[in-house]
């Protein structure tokens, strides 16, 4: 028997949808459960997802998988997506859009055809370019795991499964190739612009010739250690979080205080995340500011802001989390408001539907404020805009592939893509970060980096300033 089949996990009992794009990994997934499970006890389901992306290309691979399915004799479920149209209504990445869409569909076809699992082509190396970028940009021993075999499924939702999570993508084609299967090739995976291309088309060989092909198997060991510890360190967090907790949701800060940082760590984002803050704003930065609300005796009523016009609170010993939302001051010109609304508009500014949720204040005639330089995502950002833009529809929104930006003072224009990678911004993130926009599209702030010269404003002139927190 090849030692392929023999190195998949157990699958659980029932139908399993298997999630076929019409490449090697996919294709190699489908006829390996094909080949080596019981038909009663794992009956199989196949769905593609067209994304509208690449045109013939795309067409070519779903008929390549519903004429592969039906020599299969399996059951074929198709869905039908416009990405890129998706990705300008909601400001979205291309990518964001996708794996958004795609995820849908199978869990919408898994559901509906009583399926105990999705099943997903992912495979050793996903999982060595999944760490690798994740460690360039910072990660938790959690991230540092990688992806995991079976996906923990969250209310009403189907567990995924990685059933080849352990084979290289090698070992598949050359499989395939011994078994006479064919597999389709997308174009997209040589465009090294994109940095997981460029990390399994360079980085990895490198890697492995530095170090020897071994190499790779130690660190997938090392990923499955990390996944075990983080799961030690997750129940012993569950056991203190009771401990930790008053009444409802809130803190002691004094009890959490006292937590080691890889304990509270995980109570203080079980925590944001439990109270419906949305996952973007629950970042490194937010805990750290609840570490400094907890530190120190009881001080009377102290605030930290979490981003997304959410914000900690501690009175007392007590930690709570509210929304900050404030009632609009009429002496200082200042209004706040929460995002997203539907067609709300306030002065020159008008919310797009879909927005990532952010507070923003705005002030009138004061003095020019420049932008302060650093990521996009990190609250509050700041800047001033020329008054002349008074009256003129502008638009907070999210980033638009063709985005650009001319900084002032720079004499450039820059594409705010490669802002962001050089901001070092992960592509899952870009979505989250709000840009405001003229009515034909152009960008006049990417908070945290510059105001475009077309908006700025011009000491000893009346100018705005806005202000996301």
């Amino acid at each position: 028997m090849t030692p392929l089949v023999t190195s998949l996990p157990p699958l659980p009992n029932g139908p399993i949808l298997v999630a076929v794009s019409g490449g090697a990994d996919s294709v190699g997934l489908l006829n390996l459960l094909h080949r080596t499970t019981d038909r009663d006890r794992y009956p199989l389901l196949v769905a593609h997802y067209q994304h509208g992306i690449r045109g013939v290309e795309a067409e070519l691979d779903a008929r390549s998988v519903a004429d592969m399915t039906a020599a299969l004799g399996l059951p074929f479920f198709r869905g039908d997506g416009d990405v890129p149209t998706e990705a300008a209504r909601t400001g979205e990445s291309i990518e964001m859009a996708a794996r958004r869409m795609r995820h849908a569909f199978l869990q919408k076809t898994a559901a509906g055809n009583g399926c105990v699992a999705i099943a997903t082509g992912h495979t050793a190396d996903d999982q060595a370019e999944t760490l690798f970028l994740r460690l360039a940009r910072g990660t938790s021993l959690r991230g540092a795991g990688g992806i995991r075999p079976i996906s923990q499924p969250t209310t009403g939702t189907i567990p995924i499964i990685r059933p080849i999570l352990r084979l290289r993508h090698q070992q598949l084609c050359d499989w395939l190739v011994a078994e006479s299967i064919p597999w389709r090739e997308d174009s997209t995976n040589d465009d090294c612009t994109m940095q997981r291309n460029r990390i399994r088309k360079h980085f990895i060989p490198e890697f492995e010739s530095i170090h020897g092909k071994a190499a790779l198997d130690s660190l997938l060991r090392s990923m499955e250690m990390f996944r075990d510890d983080d799961d030690y360190l997750e129940s012993l967090a569950m056991d203190k979080a009771a401990e930790c907790t008053l009444t409802g949701n809130s803190l002691s800060a004094c009890k959490l205080d006292a937590q080691p940082p890889p304990i509270f760590r995980r109570i203080v984002a079980n925590w944001l995340y439990n109270s419906g803050i949305p996952p973007q704003f629950v970042t490194l930065n937010a805990i750290e500011r609840v570490r400094d609300l907890c530190a120190g005796p009881e001080r009377g009523t102290v605030d930290a802001t979490l981003g997304g016009g959410w914000t900690a609170r501690r009175c007392g010993d007590s930690l709570v989390i509210t929304s900050c939302k404030s009632e609009e001051d009429t002496t200082s010109g200042q209004f706040d408001f929460i995002l997203p609304a539907d067609d709300a508009t306030l002065g020159p500014i008008t919310i797009a539907p879909g927005s990532q949720p952010v507070m923003i204040q705005i002030r009138h005639g004061l003095d020019v404020a420049k932008p302060r330089r650093s990521s996009p995502l990190l609250l509050p950002l700041q800047c001033s805009i020329s008054a002349t833009l008074i009256g003129r529809e502008l638009t907070l929104r999210q980033p638009r592939n063709g985005d650009r930006i001319a900084p002032v003072g720079q004499g450039i224009t820059q594409k705010l893509s490669d802002i962001f990678t050089n901001l070092k911004i992960p592509r899952e993130k870009r979505s989250s970060v709000p840009v405001l926009s003229t009515a034909d599209g152009n960008i006049i702030w990417l908070p945290g980096y510059a105001v475009d010269e077309s908006a700025a404003a011009r000491i000893g002139e009346a100018s705005i300033q806005l202000t996301i927190v």
